[in-house]
């Protein structure tokens, strides 16, 4: 689960089910996952790498922030470092319920949606060089302007077609 409403509307469906007494033909397991978005330590859906193994749990306790925190130091600080087993066994079937962060349900008169799959997240560092010419005297033909390849660069990595 992501986020807070995806947490506790996981558990209270769990809850409501136990409450009715209601069974399932399949166990549910409610995995709730750290730094998904990737934004404080850098990687992208972090807790359920770690829980699919797609990443070791010593790597991601061993990334820093831009501070120098240890992701495991700061799980630690929290009370959130434990002695449990994070690895997940694959799911039959996977359910997250999330809050749309754009303007797609709205913008169709939509309250609920269906998402059938996710975007890829590829971060990429790319450092273009250029050559220092005069504007003035230099014709375009002739210049290796790094702040235009950056921008057809930029152009072409929304182009749809």
């Amino acid at each position: 689960m992501d986020g807070c409403l995806g947490v506790l509307g996981g558990i209270e469906v769990v809850r409501t089910l136990d409450e009715r007494g209601i069974g399932t033909r399949r166990p549910i397991e409610i995995g709730v996952f750290t730094e998904e978005e990737g934004v404080r330590f850098g990687t992208d859906m972090l807790g359920s790498a770690v829980a699919a193994g797609r990443l070791s749990v010593e790597y991601a306790q061993a990334l820093t922030d831009r501070d120098g925190r240890t992701l495991g130091g700061e799980l630690t600080r929290t009370g959130f470092h434990g002695p449990a087993d994070v690895r997940l066994d694959l799911p039959y079937a996977y359910v997250e319920c999330h809050i749309e962060q754009g303007p797609v349900l709205a913008e169709n008169g939509v309250q609920v949606g269906v998402v059938t799959g996710v975007q890829g997240i590829s971060w990429q560092e790319i450092t273009l060089h250029g050559r220092a010419a005069h504007a003035g005297t230099t014709p375009t033909r002739l210049r290796a302007d790094a702040g235009l390849a950056t921008t057809l660069l930029r152009l072409a990595a929304q182009d749809p077609s």
